[in-house]
């Protein structure tokens, strides 16, 4: 039998919800489906948690094996036990619906259709659970989490065969790399491209692509703006419970419930909220006095920051090497700042006391700063504490806005602290500069040696 949007909606009376209820699709769900019915190959659908995402293709894969010979439909997650859930609201279905009870066989997997000698299954990640399978249908959910590309590459070659179709749901991600940043990535770029008010569509050859998102800059905290990209009744209802969850996080919030992609699965910042500091116009004047601090290992960084705002605020720069230049070209760098501004102090770690020397004996006012948890805790705080206050001021440079978002920190039980990586460098190094220029007491300075 041919399949249609319409034919599914019908379908999806026979379903009952958690209710008692009838599943009948909203607008949105039949938008997202539209393509799919249309002949569309592959889709994406990136839409904030708890909208129905789960259900609907839950319903989809169903009503693909009510009305397919030699069914095969495959259901693919990071974790198996996030394909299950696909598969649990499927069963879920089945059991409320007379009619499907009587011809459908669940089982703990699978789901068949032995008239029509169909199934659904739930299928491991592994790249070489799926290769060589031809499905008919494939859904993938929480691409985002996948390490690679290839199981998404495989299972699309795989619909080629038979002429399969693939439906592709997640949230937003963390890691513009993964296969779901990547792709994500691609489909912004293609000509094709469209947002029209918190809705991004793309279409490429077998190809559309959805996501329901804010944008980095708008105000997370206005309920009625965020629930533009919740299109789920129940879930806009529920939006001020969420968000004043004991548990919520800024992460969480900005990720699950605002479609916003952040860096790190829980980010120390917001994008929105470095935005906010942004200044047109240069932070840092020659001639003025600056801190700076020095961080050199797996790449290297120099931070500076100017006091502002009587001692409680700062304007930052960073220059951010990505590979580990030779330390002469750092000292060089240090030497041309010493030019520019009025060095009040730089700080520098052990690996760097050797360039420390030199730049010292050409008037460059070095200190050797050692690390320590509490120390470390201090310049984290200072620096959260004056970007909540709107009092640092930086000039929108990407290579230090990724570094920035790129942060990620620890509570332990001697305080809450950024942890230094190789990606953080120039945060690390702005967070020393800015503890510098804050006034933070001259008995608890703080660097950080990655």
């Amino acid at each position: 039998m041919t399949e249609s949007l319409q034919g599914f909606a019908k379908f999806c009376e026979k379903l009952k919800i958690e209710s008692g209820a009838p599943f009948r699709l909203l607008s949105f769900q039949r938008a997202l489906l539209a393509d799919y019915f249309g002949g569309t190959r592959q889709t994406v659908a990136i839409v904030p948690k708890k909208n129905g995402k789960t259900t609907l293709v839950a319903a989809l894969a169903l009503y693909h094996l009510w009305n397919t010979e030699n069914a095969d439909g495959i259901i693919v997650a990071a974790a198996r036990d996030q394909a299950q859930k696909i598969l649990d609201q499927a069963r879920m279905f089945v059991r409320s619906s007379d009619e499907l009870t009587a011809r459908f066989k669940v089982m703990q997997r699978t789901i068949t259709y032995p008239d029509q000698n169909g199934k659904i299954e739930v299928r491991a990640s592994d790249v070489d659970k799926v290769d060589g399978v031809l499905p008919t249908l494939a859904i993938i959910d929480e691409l985002h989490r996948h390490r690679t590309a290839e199981l998404y590459g495989v299972i699309s070659d795989g619909l080629v065969a038979r002429g399969g179709k693939m439906i592709t749901i997640s949230t937003a991600g963390w890691n513009m790399d993964s296969p779901l940043g990547k792709l994500r990535e691609k489909a912004h770029a293609l000509p094709t491209f469209t947002r029209v008010g918190m809705y991004n569509h793309a279409t490429g050859p077998g190809f559309v692509f959805h996501e329901l998102c804010l944008e980095d800059g708008d105000n997370l905290d206005d309920l009625k703006l965020v629930g533009l990209v919740n299109p789920l009744p129940q879930k806009r209802k529920a939006l001020w419970e969420i968000k004043n969850a004991p548990d919520m996080t800024p992460g969480r919030w900005a990720r699950f419930h605002c479609g916003i992609w952040t860096h790190g699965e829980e980010p120390w910042l917001t994008a929105a909220d470095w935005e906010a500091c942004r200044a047109d116009i240069g932070t840092l004047a020659e001639g003025e006095s600056c801190y700076a601090a020095v961080v050199y290992g797996h790449g290297a960084a120099v931070a500076l920051a100017a006091p502002r705002h009587d001692g409680e605020g700062a304007a930052v720069a960073a220059k951010i090497w990505p590979e580990g230049p030779p330390l002469a070209e750092v000292e060089r760098y240090v030497v041309e700042l010493a030019h520019r501004y009025v060095l009040t102090q730089v700080a520098f770690d052990k690996v760097f006391t050797r360039s420390a020397e030199i730049l010292a004996e050409q008037g460059v006012g070095m200190e050797s700063v050692p690390l320590s948890t509490e120390l470390l805790t201090v310049a984290t705080s200072s620096l959260r504490r004056i970007i909540d206050e709107r009092k640092l001021v930086h000039d929108g440079d990407p290579a230090l806005r990724q570094h920035v978002l790129s942060g990620a920190t620890k509570d332990t039980q001697r305080g809450w602290h950024l942890i230094p990586t190789p990606e953080s460098r120039g945060l690390i190094a702005m967070a020393v500069a800015v503890n510098l220029a804050t006034q933070v007491p001259a008995e608890a300075p703080a660097y950080i040696a990655l």
